[in-house]
């Protein structure tokens, strides 16, 4: 899955948090534009190209443990029967686990099984959503993590896909057993937006005090010398 792979010398902040109800609220920019709620302990990452690496919102630091939002441009037809693309979502996220591996992905993916399924709306958007349970094996040395621990773990997740005329937005989670808050994971995906994005928000100044990733980012450059 792609939930852990990002490039430590390309991450940057490209959308912005601002405080909501639920938590914080990222945004993501222009032409990709949408926004999440999601709790304010987690922490949002993503490479400077949202087309190939989405964006992760990432709870803890552990590697194994958060959401990741992508699109597939015109992945879909737009008269497709939900039937269909239910079937589709449910075959992908077994090939999905299927084919993690520690190359790519620093974890393999086994035992896949869809425990529910549901379809509903989201901002107005026909969505698809399957909950699922995995083990996941993670090697440890994702760099992006490097508190990240070694080992399997008995997971959680669900797989959404969102409809956008041709277009596919996926959201992503993955947790370990005991840390998967399914009503949690529910609401934020639910918060997803791609309209009527409130304007306070794209507007929102972030704080100037240097943040982790700013300091993780400073100190990989002095090591080049950049």
């Amino acid at each position: 899955m792609k939930t852990i792979l990002f490039s430590v010398l390309i991450i940057v902040m490209i959308g912005v948090m601002v405080p909501s109800a639920f938590g914080e609220v990222f945004v993501n920019n222009e032409p990709y534009l949408f926004s999440i709620e999601y709790p304010s302990e987690w922490s949002p990452l993503r490479p400077t190209d949202f087309l190939e690496n989405g964006v992760m919102i990432n709870r803890d630091g552990s590697g194994v443990n958060g959401l990741w939002i992508g699109i597939h441009q015109g992945a879909i037809e737009e008269e497709m029967a939900d039937y269909k693309i239910m079937e589709i979502l449910k075959a992908d996220t077994k090939y999905f686990c299927e084919t993690s591996n520690f190359e790519e992905h620093y974890n393999r993916c086994f035992n896949h099984r869809i425990l529910d399924s549901e379809i509903s709306t989201i901002d107005g958007f026909r969505a698809f959503t399957v909950f699922e349970k995995y083990t996941i094996e993670y090697n440890g040395i994702d760099p992006f993590f490097p508190d990240g621990t070694p080992g399997r773990f008995d997971s959680f997740g669900t797989a959404t896909y969102v409809l956008s005329y041709d277009d596919v937005w996926l959201i992503f989670s993955s947790f370990e057993e005991e840390k998967f808050d399914k009503q949690l994971v529910i609401d934020t995906i639910n918060s997803f937006k791609l309209q009527n994005i409130v304007q306070e928000e794209m507007k929102y100044d972030p704080p100037t005090q240097s943040s982790w990733i700013d300091d993780l980012i400073n100190a990989i450059m002095s090591i080049f010398k950049w």
